[in-house]
């Protein structure tokens, strides 16, 4: 999903890039609990009857499902922030606050559309200056990804548009 921050007719502006989330936390508390509450029971159960065996196996797999819903769940909280300036543009990644930032000479930079090659399904959206890459919105598909495309385009104002790598 992307938003746009600012004036959109304006040189300057923000676009913020996030997976489509669907669960909150405690939805996925929820989820968890819904799941493995259950299996916890029969574990239990077969436990009090002489079955002892089940139950690290079936901690096993709560286990398991609590760390599929939490790394599932923290990517869904992934942010990238595109700031649009003068002279520069930012790009900054994280989660609930920035863990990397990139910095990219407004004049210089450069928006590529990659095409989808064998090894993934994809196209990839990069910024590109002085050598340096760095790309956009791999959560986004195929469709959003053409939009921040045209947006970057509109707020760098570049005349040349976006560059379709290997046309």
């Amino acid at each position: 999903m992307v938003s746009t921050v600012g004036d959109p007719g304006s040189r300057h502006g923000c676009l913020v890039l996030q997976p489509n989330a669907t669960l909150s936390w405690q939805g996925t508390v929820v989820v968890f609990i819904v799941f493995n509450a259950p299996s916890l029971a029969v574990a239990i159960t077969c436990g009090l009857l002489g079955c002892w065996y089940v139950l690290p196996v079936s901690l096993c797999v709560i286990a398991g499902v609590g760390l599929g819903l939490r790394v599932g769940y923290r990517r869904s909280q992934q942010r990238e922030v595109v700031s649009i300036e003068d002279e520069s543009v930012a790009v900054e990644k994280g989660h609930h606050h920035p863990e990397s930032r990139f910095e990219f000479q407004r004049g210089w930079t450069q928006i590529i559309l990659e095409p989808p090659a064998r090894s993934r399904r994809l196209s990839r959206l990069l910024l590109r200056s002085e050598g340096r890459e760095i790309e956009l919105g791999e959560f986004l598909d195929e469709s959003e990804r053409r939009d921040l495309a045209h947006r970057l385009s509109l707020l760098l104002g570049t005349a040349r548009g976006v560059r379709e790598a290997g046309a």
